[in-house]
C-alpha cells in the first residue's frame, strides 16, 4: 500500500514538471514568434466583431451545461446519483482548476469535491473516466465525421459519414454507460452531438471569414480540442490545441498557421470567460439555496 502511494506521488511530481516545462516551451515559442513578427492585433481583432464574441460565448455556455448533464448521467451510472446543481457545481469547480500547472488538478479537483459528498475514489473515478472518453469520442468523432461529410462528393458518402459516427457514439456510450435505457442512452448521444456542434461553431464564428467555411472550422476545431484533452501534461491543452488547429489549417491552405492559432488563442480567451461564467452562476444559485427565506428565520416581511 505505502509502494503504491509512493508510486502515485512519484508519477503526480513527474507529470508536475513536464506540465512546467510544456508552459516554459509554449511561452518560448510564442515569444520567438512575437520577436520575428509582431502580432498583428488589430488585424485580428478586426475578424471578431463584438456580435461574434458574445455569441461565441453563449455557445460555448448553452455546450457547457450539455456537458454538465452527462457529468450527472456518469455519477448515476456508476451508483452515485446526484441533482444537477452538484454535477454543475463539481464540473465548474474542477473546470477552472484545469488552469493550474500540472496537468492533475481538474481531476484531482473533481475526485476531492466528489469525495467531500460521499463519493468513493473507485466510484468517482470510474465515473470521471467514463466522462473523459466519451468527451474524446464525441469530439473527435464528430470533428471527423463533420471534415468527411465536408469533403464527400456525394449524399451517399456524406449519409455514410452520419451514420458511422452514430454507431461508435451509441456503442462507445453503450459500454461505457451500461445502465442506461435506451431513452436516456439516444437523450446523451443527442446531448452531446449538440455540444460539440454548438462548441465547434463557436469557434467557426471566430475565425471564419464565410458561411462556407465553417463546416470545416468546426471539425477543426473538434479535432484540436480532442487532441488537447488527451496531451494529459498540458494544462487544458494548452498549445497542442493550438498547434493541431495551426497543423489542420495549414494543411488545408484555409489560412496561415500563425493566424489560425492566433485566433485559436483568442477563442480560448472567450473559453475561459465561459468558464468562469459557468462557475459564477452556480456559485449564485448555492448563495440563493443557502440563504434562509424569511419564512424559515421566523421573520415577517410585513415588520
Amino acid at each position: 500500500m505505502i509502494d503504491a502511494l509512493s508510486q502515485g506521488r512519484y508519477w503526480a511530481r513527474v507529470r508536475s514538471w513536464l506540465s512546467a516545462l510544456w508552459i516554459l516551451l509554449v511561452l518560448a515559442v510564442a515569444i520567438w514568434a512575437l520577436i520575428r513578427q509582431p502580432v498583428g492585433t488589430a488585424d485580428l481583432l478586426s475578424r471578431i466583431t463584438l456580435g461574434r464574441g458574445i455569441a461565441a460565448l453563449a455557445l460555448i455556455v448553452l455546450g457547457k451545461f450539455l456537458v454538465i448533464a452527462l457529468v450527472r448521467e456518469t455519477l448515476r451510472d456508476v451508483g452515485e446519483p446526484r441533482d444537477v446543481f452538484f454535477s454543475w457545481w463539481a464540473y465548474s469547480m474542477a473546470d477552472v482548476a484545469k488552469y493550474l500547472p500540472g496537468g492533475i488538478w481538474g481531476f484531482a479537483g473533481r475526485l476531492g469535491l466528489y469525495k467531500g459528498d460521499g463519493i468513493s475514489l473507485r466510484r468517482g473515478g470510474r465515473a470521471l473516466t467514463v466522462e473523459t472518453v466519451l468527451l474524446l469520442v464525441f469530439s473527435f468523432g464528430l470533428g471527423a465525421a463533420v471534415l468527411a461529410c465536408d469533403r464527400a462528393v456525394t449524399w451517399m458518402i456524406q449519409a455514410a459519414m452520419v451514420l458511422g459516427y452514430l454507431a461508435v457514439a451509441f456503442t462507445v456510450t453503450r459500454i461505457c454507460l451500461p445502465r442506461l435505457t435506451l431513452m436516456r442512452l439516444t437523450m446523451v448521444v443527442a446531448q452531446q452531438t449538440l455540444a460539440w456542434l454548438l462548441f465547434g461553431l463557436s469557434f467557426a464564428l471566430v475565425i471564419a471569414v464565410n458561411a462556407s467555411e465553417v463546416a470545416t472550422w468546426l471539425g477543426v476545431f473538434d479535432i484540436g480540442f480532442a487532441a488537447g484533452t488527451a496531451a494529459i501534461f498540458a494544462p487544458s491543452g494548452l498549445g497542442v490545441r493550438e498547434a493541431v488547429v495551426g497543423w489542420l489549417a495549414g494543411r488545408d491552405m484555409l489560412v496561415a498557421v500563425r493566424t489560425a492559432v492566433e485566433l485559436t488563442v483568442m477563442h480560448r480567451l472567450i473559453w475561459m470567460a465561459a468558464d468562469f461564467i459557468v462557475l459564477g452562476g452556480i456559485f449564485l444559485v448555492r448563495l440563493s439555496r443557502a440563504r434562509p427565506s424569511n419564512r424559515a428565520s421566523g421573520c415577517d416581511p410585513n415588520d
